[in-house]
């Protein structure tokens, strides 16, 4: 499939070592200014970014958890620039309890003004540290819940904050590449919430058809 690009959307996409043996990352979209970034403007943003975002989430990282810095990626055309994470130290988490397993997150779900198939934009943070969650090991605390909120409205304000000189202000947008009643558009996340329960991996197992075949 051909890709897809969109003048004024950033592709950030945040990294984190949760001891599975390869890093795991969210991808976020931002909507800024129609122009091509330098490579000082996405490295700015990368700064923004890592500052609110990764800053806070260390919070929820056990110490054996690393945040590993954002790619940032000028999805604007083929000939965008990218800054890697190569140069940023690989931070800790603060946490003193053990991880969650690796194939948990938290679900923080992202709500846009207009209905469509396929429900809303989701992301799913990795790593956390088991004592973000209830005893049960199922349930989010609220503490947490309202924490990750918390981080995420700091993360608009951050990015909203970013000059016109680095292409600013830019929104966080859910970026729609496969939606019939508007190909390749974008759609402002106007809120987030979290869910209670832990999102974990579910594997669901092929079922054996009941449908006999007709003999000949």
């Amino acid at each position: 499939m051909a890709a897809i690009y969109k003048p004024g959307v950033l592709t950030i996409i945040p990294h984190y070592d949760i001891g599975a043996g390869h890093d795991v990352v969210n991808v976020m979209h931002f909507l800024g200014q129609t122009i091509s970034y330098d490579v000082s403007q996405l490295t700015a943003i990368q700064t923004t970014f890592d500052t609110s975002w990764g800053t806070s989430y260390r919070a929820f990282l056990p110490t054996t958890n690393l945040y590993k810095g954002c790619i940032v990626i000028d999805s604007g055309s083929a000939f965008g620039q990218e800054k890697d994470n190569s140069a940023f130290a690989a931070q800790p988490g603060n946490a003193v309890a053990g991880p969650i397993a690796d194939n948990a997150a938290v679900l923080l779900s992202l709500h846009v003004l207009q209905r469509y198939k396929g429900g809303h934009g989701r992301a799913y943070l990795p790593g956390f540290s088991l004592d973000m969650i209830e005893p049960d090991g199922r349930n989010v605390l609220p503490t947490t819940l309202a924490a990750v909120e918390s981080m995420w409205q700091n993360l608009r304000i951050a990015m909203a904050g970013n000059g016109t000189n680095n292409g600013g202000p830019h929104v966080p947008v859910l970026w729609h590449k496969k939606w019939a009643a508007a190909p390749n558009s974008t759609s402002e996340i106007v809120g987030a919430t979290t869910s209670a329960v832990l999102a974990t991996q579910r594997r669901r197992l092929r079922k054996v058809s009941r449908h006999k075949k007709k003999t000949p």
